[in-house]
């Protein structure tokens, strides 16, 4: 079948009022919509209206009400019930045994699907209800015509119940486009993204400029999902993400996003540190009064959330205050120990009230708060009647001690022979629920015959009490006779009919079960009865319920003159009669759906009316005109703009470079006619770096430097006592730039040292420093040195310093901080120690200087010592990497600067 076929019998169809709708399509005209789907390049259903002048919202819909099973033939709204009990199957069994059967009716799923409200609207809004291969189709084939891309990460992103569908049909979403042709399947597959090359650290650091959310970095978590190159780069550059954080100069996102004007609990937290909730608090008690929860939240808000925050709950924060839970609560129990419970126990004994469990909660005489104060300090109720000394009441005790009220089994017969002769209950369970003398004769008949339905028995009743029948004196001879039938109660036929006319001329509603309600439930059941359902009574009565809407009002169904009369009025007014526009009116649809049911169908309505059905519906329903098409403008392109020539480029980068501007291609690009220079550069040299290495340039874009300012920089870092060797030098990223600068420019670094006028040798040793020890018999860990000491100052005749800088070392077992453990003594102890034992230091010469001059250096050891009292760590990992509570970069980066090495900054020191 082609096109033009497809389109004329499309045409057709609408014209004789039937529904388009693919379900319906498919029910009917199978051959139809399989010939539109099956043209290539893809046509489909939808284009094929289009093409035939009919869109979507002329067109008539009809689903089917109920669904047929293949094996038995039951038809119902819905297979699932029926398929589990009556076959053993599950639905899925069903479709794999029967594919292309359905197991829900079109009309349940449109009930179910149809009317649900979208959770997410798709860039092309639906216009089917029901989901089916041939609707799938032709929303693909809609989303590539609107130039959306069909991958299956859109879809699934945007379009979900197609990529569900798909799914559901057990092929993947480009196998399932494959249908529609190659290009469709091509399309589908989602392109896999070009590896992200790797950046340098200053490209990572504005990597993470670029991606911040109002001055906050994303979490990592975020990071790793979304950035995930990035977070590469960072740990390939960084040893961790807050490191790189720290690097960039931002603070990390904590994960949520505070909606405007709310509270900011962190802020609120510091605010309102522990030590000063804590003393708000005790401000706030007066008495034994204590504020609750609700007090302080209206008094002050932001005091409840750094509660919240530091101690999690009221009851925390009254134990931190030292307070108990009964007076933080505001709690006076009347038994606050042991004692109080005991003795209430043994008055209760004495004066012969219950002291059982169940008296103490509910009866005349209960006291759970004794039960639980109980239960508080001895754990159970028993231990607690055992400290008092009082015995525990058990069920024999209770029943042995019992006085019965009706003494003897004749006095319990006799009882319920009367209750039954008045009426009154008599089985176990409405004894058991009843008063205080319908239990006392439970009791009594159940210790007189055991069970109550003994009891029952010797009463002449039956378990259920109801009375027996006697037993018969003789057999009968003759036959019972059957009874007569009897006559039938309630409302007959002709008052129900005359009933349900009754409301229609005044107009009420015809709901059953609202009927029923208002007190007529005999004329309901008396409808049921007669007529089988309350339907079948309306339709027997001449009534018509519209829609089958619950609680509409009922309307008098239209005779066959009704309808003709209907008919010729309509086509008088110029209104026409097209089954389409009758369904989508209130009264006309009414008519069109009697007419079906009275002249079999609309077209023999027609004809009863004295009308031709094609010349009737031609004339109100013309064929659609053509519309004739807008002719094409071509589109004209503006001609290619001219690219720079190598020269420009060459001029206008060497002067950018003069003015210290950004040299790199992102930078660039971002300014005015910055793309078009980029592309320029592209097109003439290849790439940005070619141009950067014609202009000798490095790969940062910055000029390298030259011979005068390498030696500029060598002789004023000497100047500033600080060392030239390459360690320290390239900790730095500038020192890093000259150290590769110079050995480009002089071969190596030891002739740029040269070309500096220094000696490579004496100026590297002179910045080169190793620690100095002092002999053993000095050292503070060596007993010989304590003695050696103790006996040069007694010598002396002076007093031993017993300063904190002359024990150098703490006692073993000292708790205190470490208090720079003396490996080796000072200078000036050193010196006062040989001058008491009359020892010449001129020997030593200046080796015992070990206080330095600079005070760069004094400043950095000052600090080292500080840190060592306070008990922080002083190794690297720490100092550099660790939480930012230890960490301390810019003391680690002056004492390598100073000193060469950490190690050597904390022998001078004299840290551990």
């Amino acid at each position: 079948m082609e096109k033009r076929e497809i389109i004329a019998r499309i045409k057709e169809l609408h014209a004789a009022g039937e529904p388009l709708n693919i379900q319906a399509v498919k029910r009917y005209h199978p051959e139809l919509i399989g010939a539109a789907i099956r043209i290539r390049p893809y046509w489909g259903w939808k284009r094929a209206l289009e093409e035939a002048g009919i869109s979507y919202e002329d067109i008539r819909f009809a689903y089917h009400a109920t669904v047929r099973c293949r094996i038995c033939g039951f038809e119902g709204t819905s297979l699932s019930s029926h398929l589990r009990f009556k076959h053993g199957l599950k639905p899925g069994e069903y479709l794999e045994k029967f594919p292309g059967e359905e197991v829900e009716s079109e009309q349940r799923l449109y009930n179910f699907f149809g009317r649900r409200k979208l959770v997410r609207v798709p860039p092309i809004l639906p216009w089917e209800k029901i989901m089916t291969d041939e609707y799938v189709y032709d929303r693909v084939a809609e989303y590539r015509r609107q130039k959306f891309p069909i991958t299956t990460d859109f879809i699934h992103r945007n379009d979900r119940p197609l990529y569900v569908h798909a799914k559901r049909s057990g092929k993947s979403w480009p196998e399932f486009c494959a249908f529609m042709g190659p290009e469709y399947a091509k399309e589908a597959e989602t392109p896999k993204p070009p590896p992200d090359p790797l950046r340098s650290y200053e490209e990572t650091l504005q990597a993470l400029r670029d991606i911040d959310i109002d001055g906050y970095l994303p979490t990592e978590r975020t990071l790793k999902s979304r950035y995930f190159s990035i977070r590469r780069d960072v740990l390939r550059h960084f040893a961790n993400y807050p490191a790189a954080a720290k690097a960039v100069g931002l603070k990390i996102s904590t994960g949520h996003r505070l909606p405007k004007g709310a509270r900011d609990h962190q802020k609120i937290a510091a605010k309102y540190p522990p030590e000063k909730v804590i003393e708000i608090m005790r401000e706030m008690i007066k008495g034994d009064r204590i504020p609750r929860k609700r007090d302080v939240k209206e008094r002050n808000p932001d005091l409840l959330i750094a509660i919240t925050k530091h101690f999690g709950k009221m009851g925390n924060l009254f134990k931190a205050m030292g307070l108990k839970a009964e007076r933080a609560r505001g709690i006076k129990r009347r038994y606050q120990d042991k004692e109080s419970i005991i003795e209430e126990i043994r008055r209760r004994d004495e004066e012969g009230l219950p002291v059982n469990g169940r008296a103490l909660l509910d009866g005349p005489d209960r006291d759970s708060g004794l039960q639980t104060s109980a239960l508080r300090y001895f754990g159970s109720w028993k231990e607690a009647l055992e400290a008092a000394g009082v015995a525990m009441p058990s069920r024999a005790a209770k029943k042995r001690d019992r006085v019965p009220v009706f003494a003897t089994p004749e006095a319990v017969v006799e009882e319920l022979k009367r209750r039954m002769a008045a009426g009154e209950p008599v089985r176990a369970f409405q004894l058991q629920q009843g008063t205080e003398t319908d239990r006392n004769l439970l009791l009594d008949s159940r210790l007189h015959f055991g069970p109550h339905v003994e009891a029952l028995k010797a009463a002449g009743l039956r378990p259920d009490g109801r009375l027996r029948a006697p037993p018969p004196r003789y057999l009968p001879t003759k036959p019972k006779e059957p009874r007569p039938p009897r006559p039938p109660t309630g409302p007959s036929r002709e008052e129900v009919l005359a009933f349900i006319r009754d409301r229609v001329e005044k107009g009420e509603h015809l709901n059953c079960d609202r009927i029923a309600r208002a007190g007529h439930s005999r004329v309901t059941n008396a409808a049921r009865r007669i007529f089988g359902h309350w339907r079948a009574a309306l339709n027997a009565a001449g009534v018509d319920v519209p829609n089958n809407k619950v609680g509409a009002r009922a309307q008098p169904k239209p005779s066959r003159e009704d309808i003709i009369a209907f008919m010729k009025k309509r086509v008088d007014d110029g209104i026409g009669l097209s089954s389409a526009k009758l369904s989508k009116e209130s009264p006309g649809y009414r008519y069109y759906r009697t007419a079906i049911k009275v002249f079999g169908s609309w077209e023999n309505a027609l004809k009863a009316a004295g009308f031709d059905p094609v010349e009737i519906i031609a004339r109100f329903n013309p064929a659609p005109k053509a519309k004739p098409k807008p002719p094409k403008v071509p589109k004209v392109k503006p001609p290619p703009r001219p690219l720079f020539s190598k020269e420009f480029i060459l001029q206008t980068m060497r002067k950018r470079l003069e003015e210290n501007k950004p040299a790199l291609a992102r930078d660039i690009a971002k300014e005015e006619d910055g793309a078009h220079f980029v592309k320029s550069v592209r097109a003439q040299f290849g790439d940005w770096k070619s141009l950067l290495s014609e202009l000798g340039v490095s790969g940062n874009g910055r000029m390298p430097p030259s011979k005068e300012e390498i030696i500029a920089f060598l002789q004023a870092r000497v100047a500033d006592g600080k060392s030239v060797a390459s360690p320290q030098l390239t900790l730095t990223t500038e020192g890093s730039r000259i150290y590769n600068a110079g050995t480009k420019t002089f071969g190596s670094w030891h002739d740029a040292l040269r070309a500096a006028g220094f000696e490579p040798k004496e100026i590297l040793a002179r910045f080169k420093r190793r620690p100095r020890r002092l002999p053993k018999f000095l050292q503070p860990h060596a007993p010989r040195a304590e003695k050696s000491r103790a006996a040069a100052v007694s010598d002396s005749g002076e007093e031993p310093d017993m300063s904190a800088s002359a024990q150098t070392a703490p006692p073993k077992g000292s708790s205190k901080p470490n208090e720079f453990p003396a490996r080796e003594a000072t200078a000036a102890e050193f010196a006062r120690i040989l001058a008491a034992a009359g020892a010449d230091t001129s020997e030593f010469g200046d080796d015992f200087e070990t206080e330095p001059e600079d005070p760069e250096k004094l400043r950095i050891i000052t600090a080292l010592r500080e840190r060592a009292s306070a008990g922080k760590a002083m190794k690297y990992g720490v100092i550099c990497l660790g939480p930012p509570a230890l960490r301390d970069r810019a003391l680690y980066d002056a004492a390598l600067n100073a000193f060469g090495s950490w190690k050597a900054a904390l022998e001078e020191a004299g840290v551990r």
